[in-house]
C-alpha cells in the first residue's frame, strides 16, 4: 500500500495480482463500512494492467493513525467460536493424556 497524497492511499499487488476487473474489496468494502462500529479504507477506483504491470490495481481512501480505534467485536457467531474452541481443548486434553504406544 502506498500513500497518494493526503486523502488516498493505492494498493498494487506484488504477484499474482487479478487479471480480471472487479474484486472482493471493491464490491463489498462500501456495503459493510455503515454497518461497522470503525472507518474503514473504500475503494475509489480500479486500475488496469499495462504492459509492464500485468494486473488490476486500486485507489482506496486513506486513514491516518488516529482513525485506528481498538474494538472488541460482538460477533453474532462468537458463542458458537467459544463452544468449538473448549471442545478441541478439551479433546487435547484427552488426547494429550492418553498418548498413543511407540510404534
Amino acid at each position: 500500500i502506498f500513500r497518494l497524497g493526503d486523502e488516498l492511499s493505492v494498493r498494487l499487488p506484488r504477484r499474482h495480482g487479478p487479471t480480471e476487473p472487479g474484486s472482493i474489496e471493491l464490491e463489498w468494502l462500501p456495503k459493510l463500512a455503515p454497518l461497522l462500529p470503525v472507518e474503514i479504507p473504500l475503494p475509489i477506483a480500479q486500475g488496469r494492467p499495462i504492459d509492464t504491470y500485468p494486473w488490476f490495481w486500486e485507489i482506496h481512501t486513506w486513514l491516518d493513525d488516529g482513525h485506528i480505534v481498538a474494538v472488541r467485536p460482538k460477533h453474532a457467531f462468537a458463542p458458537f467460536f467459544q463452544k468449538r474452541a473448549k471442545t478441541r481443548c478439551k479433546e487435547r486434553e484427552r488426547r494429550d493424556s492418553n498418548p498413543r504406544p511407540p510404534a
